[in-house]
């Protein structure tokens, strides 16, 4: 595997997963345990729920000196990634208009 040349022997199995998940390497073998369980789908969905929760804390920080179109465009971006979130992972097919309007 090229993994194993590329990449030093780490192990892993003492690291809190939270260290794991905020290690790149860690993150990258993570990944594929899981996507050889197949079940990668996890991951993505708290990476995915992390970058949205970063973006809110982020838009949350730069409101008070944020214009006000400064402020509806992060509240749309935020929006739409709310959007996202509920369609791609709680949602098959119905539409999720009415439970994103804030």
């Amino acid at each position: 595997d090229d993994d194993d040349i590329i990449l030093p022997k780490v192990s892993y199995r003492e690291l809190p997963l939270a260290e794991i998940l905020n290690n790149c390497n860690g993150l990258d073998y993570f990944l594929k345990f899981l996507q050889s369980l197949d079940a990668v789908g996890y991951a993505n969905f708290y990476l995915n729920a992390e970058a949205f929760r970063c973006a809110g804390a982020s838009a949350s920080q730069q409101h008070a000196r944020a214009t006000v179109e400064q402020q509806q465009t992060n509240q749309e971006i935020l929006r739409n990634m709310a959007k996202d979130l509920i369609e791609q992972y709680f949602l098959s097919t119905v539409s999720v208009k009415c439970l994103v309007q804030l």
